[in-house]
């Protein structure tokens, strides 16, 4: 990130595995990475005035089936919010949008994050 111009990474990069993928923002444990967990990368850097922030799911060796089926489900969700950003409809009804979808699927109940972050600068 340095190399690229970054004044340093902007927040705590977080990796989470195992159960403790599932929970926003991670969490710090001695759990070691085991073959086919979910394992979470959360990074971001700083430049000027902006925080970057990345999140990636990743399979600790071969992808199961079930979690071959959660994949699909996230993804369908996702690419219906991007259709809806695409007809530029504000943040809190894509937010009702991705919980419908995914009530359809059974899962609303587990999904414990928002929809994601704003974009550019943000006066408090």
């Amino acid at each position: 990130m340095r190399k690229r111009g970054s004044y340093g990474t902007a927040f705590e990069t977080i990796i989470a595995s195992g159960v403790c993928s599932a929970f926003p923002h991670g969490g710090c444990c001695d759990r070691i990475i085991r073959e086919g967990d979910l394992v979470v990368v959360d990074v971001g850097a700083t430049y000027k005035f902006y925080r970057s922030d990345m999140t990636r799911t990743l399979v600790a060796g071969k992808p199961s089936e079930k979690q071959k089926r959660l994949y699909e489900i996230v993804k369908t969700a996702q690419d219906k919010r991007s259709r809806l950003c695409a007809q530029v409809l504000r943040r809190e009804t894509l937010t009702a949008q991705r919980g419908k979808l995914l009530q359809l699927r059974a899962t609303a109940s587990v999904f414990v994050h928002g929809l994601g972050h704003g974009v550019g600068l943000e006066n408090t």
